[in-house]
This record gives structure tokens, C-alpha cells and sequence, in this order.
């Protein structure tokens, strides 16, 4: 019995496959862990009972992140998942809290290269955008440093977030 499958539809099933096969992300290692640093109050995004708070104290492992990237998505789009506990950040409107990490679109952040301010020596800068809302994350000054979502802007160093080097190159290499 001839097979129901022709030779454009055969051609048209390998490309896909190998689409898949070569997505970014798919195959991918992935980036080493990151500390993020913000520009302006050089204080860390660090997690304290599911809530994201800006200071540098408290294990390493509270502050640093697996960037993991989604799959079939562009290589700017990751998950942050807390090396702490495996939360990972999702944006509700005002407020951003620590939840199970879902593989959802409300917990992607699009993270573009954003330096307002040269970073310091080793780092690079980074602009945390979530997906769902749009909304950045930047460092609220009168509200002691709080992490909160605001409104993207392409001057603020409160919304620029530094993080190493070799996890920025690990990311955009893929």
C-alpha cells in the first residue's frame, strides 16, 4: 500500500523536525547562574519568603538565578528560576511575587542589553521585561529599594540590572 505521505509533505515534516531540533533553548546548555545587580542602588535581587527584596546579605544561593529559556522562543525570553527554592518571579499588575514556576507566559522576562549607565567592569546591563505585563522591574528609591514593576523606560538606571559577564554572553550565543 502506497504511503500516504507525498514527497513535498515528507520535505515539509524533516524541516520541521530539524526546527525543533535547533530551536534556541532546545539543545542548549544553559547559561551559568546570575547575580543581578541593580545600576542605581547596587543592591541585589535577592529572594526573602517568596518575595523578591533588594540587598546583597543572606546566602548566595538566595540571590542567584538559572536563567532558563523557553522552548521554540527567541534567546531573549527566559525563565528566572531561584537557585534557593526553584520559584520563579511572576508580575501581578503592582506586585511581584516568588510562585512555582510554571513554564507560563507570565513568567517570562525578555531580557535586552540596557546600559543608561556603564555597568562596572565584567558585567553587563540588562533590561528585566516581563512578558505578561510589559512591565520592567525596576528599584522604587522612596520605598527603600522595593523590586516593583513599572512602566519601561529607556534612561532609568533603577530598571538597569547587571549581571556577569559570561552568563550575558551565554545567553545571546545560543
Amino acid at each position: 500500500m502506497p504511503s500516504p505521505i507525498t514527497r513535498p509533505g515528507a520535505v515539509l515534516a524533516a524541516s520541521l523536525a530539524t526546527l525543533l531540533l535547533t530551536a534556541p533553548g532546545a539543545s542548549a546548555a544553559e547559561p551559568p547562574p546570575a547575580k543581578f545587580t541593580n545600576q542605581q542602588s547596587k543592591l541585589c535581587i535577592r529572594l526573602q519568603d517568596n518575595q523578591l527584596i533588594s540587598d546583597c546579605y543572606g546566602t548566595s544561593r538566595e540571590m542567584t538565578w538559572t536563567l532558563v529559556a523557553p522552548h521554540l522562543a527567541p534567546v531573549e525570553y527566559r525563565y528566572m528560576r531561584s537557585r534557593f527554592n526553584s520559584g520563579c518571579p511572576w508580575v501581578d499588575g503592582t506586585t511581584i511575587t516568588l510562585t512555582p514556576c510554571t513554564d507560563g507566559t507570565q513568567q517570562v522576562w525578555v531580557m535586552v542589553r540596557y546600559e543608561p549607565q556603564a555597568p562596572p567592569a565584567g558585567m553587563a546591563g540588562l533590561r528585566l521585561q516581563s512578558l505578561n505585563t510589559r512591565k520592567c522591574l525596576d528599584t522604587d528609591a522612596a520605598r527603600d529599594w522595593a523590586i516593583v514593576p513599572n512602566t519601561c523606560s529607556n534612561f532609568s538606571t533603577s530598571q538597569q540590572w547587571n549581571i556577569p559577564l559570561d552568563a550575558f554572553n551565554a545567553i545571546f550565543t545560543e
